[in-house]
């Protein structure tokens, strides 16, 4: 089976997925609750992403997909260190999610992103 291409996110009601700044504070007040994430994760193989997006989820602190494939869509190189399974990726984005879907076990979850987000929407993926 095909491996699917599933955007989760939170997005508030006037389509933002981040504040003015570019940060995700707002979701604060929101983190005691369980949307089910512990049973989306289950069924994820690889984690696709935007560079800004996994810049922001490193000042996170602890890194949040841990024994997940993370591939950032980017065309600069990584920091330093970065987590384990955390790999950069570049090209166009119709051909990386090809890609993806031909070596992932589990979905690809496309996390945050507008930019990443549109692209695929405007691909029909």
């Amino acid at each position: 089976m095909t491996a699917r291409l599933r955007l989760y996110a939170a997005i508030s009601l006037d389509g933002c997925l981040a504040d003015d700044r570019g940060e995700v504070g707002w979701l604060h007040p929101f983190d005691a609750q369980d949307y089910g994430m512990a049973g989306f994760l289950a069924g994820i193989g690889t984690v696709l992403t935007g560079r800004a997006t996994y810049d922001q989820a490193r000042g996170f602190g602890d890194w949040p997909y841990a024994g997940k494939r993370v591939v950032v869509l980017t065309r600069r190189p990584l920091d330093a260190d970065p987590p384990a399974g955390v790999e950069a990726m570049q090209g166009e984005v119709g051909s990386v999610v090809a890609r993806l879907r031909a070596e992932t076990t589990g979905d690809i979850w496309l996390l945050g992103g507008a930019a990443v987000a549109q692209a695929c929407l405007a691909l029909d993926l």
